[in-house]
């Protein structure tokens, strides 16, 4: 866990010089792929702990994407997150 403070910390980082910059939809997707990496980290550690029939409910629910974890992402069609369609920077608003 230590390595991935200081790749969260670079993440912000990078995050923060694109909201300075304007960049607002290009900070929310860093944002996003930072979330991807922490639900499959915490996916990888939570997925051996559950119970049989508990793992057995996730992967179900996980084949209904047709996909694997590492190949989700909160960006999926149908999910509560839309994806900016282009980059914008802020004065193009």
């Amino acid at each position: 866990m230590a390595g991935m403070n200081t790749d969260l910390e670079k993440k912000r980082e990078q995050t923060q010089t694109l909201i300075k910059q304007g960049l607002y939809d290009q900070a929310v997707i860093i944002c996003g792929q930072t979330l991807e990496h922490l639900y499959r980290w915490l996916y990888k550690e939570l997925q051996p702990r559950l119970k049989p029939q508990e793992q057995q409910s996730v992967s179900k629910n996980i084949e209904k994407h047709g996909k694997a974890v590492g190949d989700l992402t909160i960006f999926e069609e149908g999910s509560n997150v839309a994806r900016p369609a282009q980059p914008r920077h802020a004065s193009a608003r």
